[in-house]
């Protein structure tokens, strides 16, 4: 009884997965130009709620994913210098 079949079968399966290395080199050893980055605009719609809250909108239907960020404009930077602390203060609420 001959394993024929199976090193044939075996063969299809497992040699395309063989790693590039493993292929033969080409002799052409120039090294190819990059190709161009082209950098388009992203398209946004900005909002700003009676609030105050500013809402920025970005689609990408590119696959099913919602993004969400939340940014607070407070630090040591925005606080008066008679009303100092408020800003660890309000970290330690916030997170």
């Amino acid at each position: 009884m001959t394993n024929a079949p199976f090193a044939a079968v075996a063969a299809a399966l497992f040699l395309p997965l063989a790693p590039a290395w493993a292929k033969e080199s080409t002799t052409d050893a120039t090294p190819k130009p990059p190709q161009e980055t082209i950098l388009r605009p992203i398209e946004f719609v900005e909002y700003t709620l009676e609030n105050g809250l500013r809402v920025i909108l970005h689609e990408n239907h590119a696959s099913p994913v919602v993004a969400s960020y939340v940014l607070y404009h407070v630090g040591s930077k925005d606080e008066r210098p008679d009303r100092t602390g408020f800003a660890h203060f309000f970290e330690h609420l916030m997170f």
